[in-house]
């Protein structure tokens, strides 16, 4: 060896796997290969797919090996003979490694068809592994489809893709298809242990996590930032050094978001956005980390045993879980929700800086929201106020018959009753029309102390039958929301009960929509403040009534 000529190797490199058992990660493509040798099933044709750096062209060494080995075929090869030898070292000449981007044309084919004509040199198979297959040219594709159906008995190919689903069907068809997964962080993370250790490396737990999470997967990418991380901080490897040498943000930044949007403080995320730009972080590096942070809190808030899904310490879950209790699942997910779109947005031209401030201030205000189930139950809590709280039919100057009126005097006699004119009641007396009106105007009575809302709800709708112990409500099509609060399964339920006692007979309820609209109500832009339920609702969320131009 030359003076001053390095030995190094990386570690990606050095730790290659050298037999199936070292492959880590891709148990149900080892085990069904070594089967089909041991059985003798072995293809002539292979495609092994899926994302980069997570075993691919490793398996196609290692089954070129087991293939061409003294003592096989055998998934236990020795490693020690000529061929395993050569193929370790990238000498062999029966085992051609092929680049598909840079021999992509269809002269490069042919002269591959014209080489798989003649014997291996000193082998039992004459094998060609092309990397990246999916860059062949159509032509190219189509000059080696015949080889490929009926190759000679000594020719085997190993193909290796991270984009399958360029490939011609008629290719794919015609090989052994092995879709490759990505490896989970623990896997890395245990993998990447053992290198250290055996490196002699002390690297703490949270910087091993941190090097899994950026490897998004790829045992390469892994090995070859954990070789970078050490030529930083060499033999003692902190956490705090890992994130700052690959630019990621700290989960402290991401705990100071959350109080801040606790606390309301904006001046403290906008601190948040303004040290990303000054530390010359990846912005949109930091927005999936921060994607991730609430994933993490919606599992740990979600699930019983969010231990099972988070790949987190135990010290990290449990803070976690902490946190989580202070939101609500629906402003996590919106919190997802404004995230994503920041993302989106930080694709387009212009400043990022305002982008991520934006969504941030956004995050921000969202601690503020409040589902429509909250709203609804908030209101139903609501003590009455002016002898029911609820909207009442007085309210709005219209009752379940349709009449604007100051009583609800929706079951009068058919001489001038407009409810009569337009439903089957016309079956009931006046006298029992009456004194149904009597029960509905004493379930109502009930509803504005138990249900204001519900009773709100009501006004919007009318009675559009009551016969044969059915009692039938309609809203027109501009009130479909208050219908469906009414046809809910638990408020028709209560209803229906609230009736039937009343009435001293068993009663089913049915919520209909009618085409025929309710006359125009009394309330209006000068008196929609004084209605009970929305001087509630005023009162409760602090909130004002604004005027819509027309």
């Amino acid at each position: 060896m030359a003076k001053g000529e390095s030995t190094y190797q990386v570690l990606a490199r050095k730790w290659r796997p050298q037999t199936f058992e070292e492959v880590v990660g891709q148990e149900g493509t080892v085990q069904a290969l070594k089967n089909a040798i041991k059985m003798g099933r072995i293809a002539h044709a292979y495609l092994f797919s899926g994302p980069r750096g997570i075993g691919k062209t490793t398996i196609a060494r290692l089954l070129s090996k087991a293939l061409n080995c003294e003592k096989g075929p055998t998934p236990d090869f020795c490693g020690k003979c000529a061929p395993c030898r050569e193929i370790t070292s990238g000498i062999s000449v029966d085992v051609l490694e092929i680049d598909g981007a840079s021999n992509r044309g269809i002269d490069d084919v042919k002269e591959l068809r014209e080489h798989v004509r003649y014997m291996p040199s000193g082998s039992r198979f004459k094998i060609y592994i092309i990397d990246e297959v999916h860059m062949l040219t159509r032509e190219a594709f189509n000059a080696l489809l015949k080889t490929l159906e009926e190759p000679p008995a000594h020719v085997k190919f190993i193909f290796a893709t991270t984009e399958p689903h360029k490939m011609p069907a008629t290719i794919l068809s015609r090989c052994q298809r092995f879709e490759l997964r990505r490896l989970s962080v623990e896997r890395i993370v245990a993998r990447l242990k053992k290198i250290a250790e055996s490196e002699g490396i002390e690297i703490e737990d949270e910087a091993l996590l941190a090097i899994a999470r950026r490897a998004e997967g790829a045992m390469r990418d892994a090995e070859s930032i954990l070789d970078q991380v050490i030529s930083y901080c060499g033999k003692k490897i902190q956490a705090d050094s890992v994130t700052s040498l690959l630019g990621l943000v700290g989960t402290d930044t991401f705990y100071e978001i959350d109080r801040a949007i606790l606390e309301g403080n904006m001046e403290a995320v906008l601190r948040v956005a303004a040290g990303i730009f000054r530390e010359g972080k990846h912005v949109q590096h930091f927005v999936d980390e921060l994607i991730e942070h609430y994933r993490q809190m919606l599992i740990a808030k979600a699930t019983a045993e969010p231990g099972k899904i988070l790949e987190v310490s135990a010290d990290e879950l449990k803070r976690l879980s902490e946190t989580a209790e202070n939101f609500s699942e629906e402003q996590l997910l919106h919190a997802i929700d404004l995230l994503a779109e920041a993302q989106m947005k930080l694709t387009w031209p212009g400043s990022q800086q305002i982008v991520l401030e934006v969504a941030l201030v956004q995050l921000l205000r969202s601690r503020d929201r409040i589902s429509i189930d909250d709203l609804i139950k908030k209101l139903d809590e609501v003590q009455p106020k002016g002898g029911g709280g609820g909207l009442s039919p007085e309210d709005v100057g219209v009752n379940i018959g349709g009449q604007a009126s100051a009583q609800p005097d929706l079951f009068s006699s058919a001489s001038g009753s407009a409810m009569v004119k337009e439903s089957p009641l016309t079956t009931l007396s006046a006298d029992e029309a009456k004194d149904f009106g009597k029960v509905w105007d004493k379930v109502m009575g009930v509803l504005g102390r138990t249900r204001p809302s519900l009773k709100g709800n009501l006004t919007f709708g009318r009675v559009m039958n009551f016969e044969n112990g059915v009692l039938t409500l309609g809203f027109d099509r501009g009130h479909t929301f208050h219908r469906t609060r009414v046809a809910d399964k638990e408020n028709r339920k209560m209803l229906e009960g609230l009736v039937s006692e009343t009435l001293g007979s068993q009663v089913r309820l049915e919520v209909e929509e009618t085409t025929q609209p309710l006359p125009a109500s009394a309330a209006t832009e000068e008196n929609v403040e004084e209605i009970p339920v929305v001087k509630n609702a005023l009162e409760i969320f602090g909130g004002k009534v604004v005027k819509r131009g027309r």
